[in-house]
């Protein structure tokens, strides 16, 4: 893991050798280097906003703290003493450098106070871990990309869930903020790039006007079901269906060992032959569009 100061002036890396380096880039001269050693694997690594301070999380469920440009000798070091008990797999500080927050492999988001030591919230919604947390540079927003390919916002002063994104089909690995705070971007393991529209997103859209199978398409899983948007059952699913769901905006498919159900366009097709089924969606996706 890899972090840049706002100044451009350090480099710092995080690695499961269980070492944090920290290089100066100066001029045109080559990279010097200053290495702190753990007692763990790194993870994560982030610079505070004013550059004086670096927070990295380990394996063992602690995020350190490093002041590494003071007086004494590159030697300032803490941890702190709440543990996850889970991987701390993103760190990062807020805007005014108040608050600290880390995503873990208990599907959770971590926020506290660092000066007083004290947990201010606990965000929970991620079905899975979570690789990425990041601000907004308004300090309003909290941004989360997680193993179960969504993205979420938060109310980072109430630590409220605000709206979960979904596109990506696969691991989310990092999420970005633009500078202006109205454009978020990700990156996930399905080999896309996302650029969303954070204004769009927060206010929810109705699926009073939209097909059915647009709303299916967004649905989710949700104890056995296929949920829309309010959470409402769509769905039943079977136990033998549930793995092997996939959902997205062309087609829906439900692959069971003895049933294949395939939604395209305004039809839904099912039966025990797969490229039965499948050639029956793309009639009817072509004949949509004609």
């Amino acid at each position: 893991m890899l972090t840049l100061s706002r100044d451009v002036r350090w480099l710092a890396s995080a690695s499961d050798d269980e070492s944090v380096g920290l290089w100066a880039l100066a001029g045109n001269q080559p990279p010097t280097l200053r290495q702190l050693r753990c007692d763990s694997r790194l993870f994560s690594v982030a610079f505070s906003s004013d550059g004086q301070l670096l927070a990295m999380g380990d394996d063992m469920g602690y995020v350190f703290l490093w002041e590494p440009f003071t007086d004494d000798g590159f030697n300032r070091f803490a941890k702190i003493e709440v543990s996850f008990q889970f991987e701390v797999r993103s760190v990062c500080f807020s805007p005014d450098d108040s608050e600290i927050a880390a995503a873990s492999n208990s599907h959770n988001i971590y926020v506290w106070n660092f000066k007083t030591n004290s947990l201010l919230h606990e965000l929970e919604g991620h079905e899975d871990y979570v690789r990425a947390v990041i601000y907004s540079a308004d300090g309003e927003r909290l941004a989360s990309g997680s193993d179960d390919h969504t993205i979420r916002l938060w109310n980072a002063s109430t630590g409220q869930a605000i709206v979960v994104l979904r596109g990506h089909i696969a691991i989310v690995r990092s999420v970005a903020f633009m500078p202006d705070g109205k454009s978020l971007v990700s990156g996930a393991e399905d080999g896309t790039i996302r650029s969303w529209n954070v204004d769009d997103a927060v206010a929810p859209p109705s699926q009073a006007n939209l097909p059915p199978v647009d709303i299916l398409a967004q649905a989710r899983q949700v104890d056995g079901w296929l949920a829309g948007f309010s959470e409402e059952r769509l769905i039943w699913l079977p136990q033998e269906y549930r793995p092997n769901i996939v959902v997205g905006r062309e087609r829906t498919s439900l692959i069971a060992s003895h049933q294949v159900v395939i939604s395209a366009d305004t039809a839904l097709h099912h039966g025990t032959e797969w490229t039965k089924c499948w050639s029956e969606s793309k009639m009817s996706t072509a004949a949509g569009s004609s």
